[in-house]
């Protein structure tokens, strides 16, 4: 696996388990898989431990898919938010990557996914944010009917939401359409986690290096000087 996988539990105490790597193989509680060459795979467990279903997604290139969020709602669908490096599929959706060759970390430059599954692990949407430049997510959080994200891109859209570039926080709703964003600027400020409550409200942690000649602000908010001072 590239990273550990992420793990969630819906209101019935279902574990969904989500992770991607490039093997061709993977045996869970004794059931052997077979995956695509470069995929993210996503598994349902049981309130008592057993497993459900197990799905699994992406690409036969060489390339690579990394996983930054998954999250379930009330009625037992679940989210997962990542990014791509080679075009994919997911169910019946297309994802394209049409970027030049990124060189270096990244074989070719990563563009964004979110996509919501069915209890049955069903696709039912997905979103991409695709430019030809680095395209990350950060974090993903679903409470309610909203679905909260952060990242950063260049000049992009989510679905039918149009976005200016650099680091971000937007919240949608549960069918993937996006409701507000709010910028990141100035300075070098990472949207780490955040946690939604049931009121609407957010709490974020990060951290920002903004100085008086460029000042860190976050939405109409704008942090302290952070330069070091003798």
């Amino acid at each position: 696996f590239d990273k550990p996988p992420l793990s969630c539990s819906d209101k019935n105490n279902n574990t969904f388990l989500s992770f991607s790597g490039t093997s061709d193989s993977l045996i869970i509680d004794g059931n052997s898989f077979n995956l695509l060459n470069t995929s993210f795979s996503l598994v349902k467990y049981d309130s008592l431990g057993n497993l459900k279903w197990f799905k699994n997604f992406g690409s036969t290139q060489n390339g690579e898919i990394r996983l930054y969020g998954l999250d379930t709602d009330d009625e037992g669908n679940v989210y997962v938010g990542g990014w791509y490096d080679h075009s994919m599929t997911i169910d019946n959706f297309y994802l394209p990557n049409d970027s030049a060759d990124g060189g270096g970390f990244y074989m070719h430059f990563p563009d964004v996914f979110i996509s919501k599954f069915d209890p049955n692990g069903n696709a039912i949407w997905v979103r991409t944010i695709n430019t030809p430049a680095v395209d990350d997510i950060y974090s993903l959080k679903v409470c309610g009917s909203s679905l909260y994200f952060s990242g950063s891109s260049i000049s992009s859209s989510f679905g039918n939401f149009n976005f200016m570039g650099g680091r971000y926080l937007i919240k949608a709703d549960t069918s993937g359409n996006g409701q507000w964003i709010k910028y990141a600027n100035g300075g070098n400020i990472s949207l780490n986690e955040f946690l939604p409550d049931p009121t609407g409200s957010l709490y974020l942690t990060g951290g920002y290096s903004g100085y008086a000649g460029s000042p860190a602000t976050f939405g109409s908010f704008t942090f302290p000087d952070a330069s070091y001072k003798m």
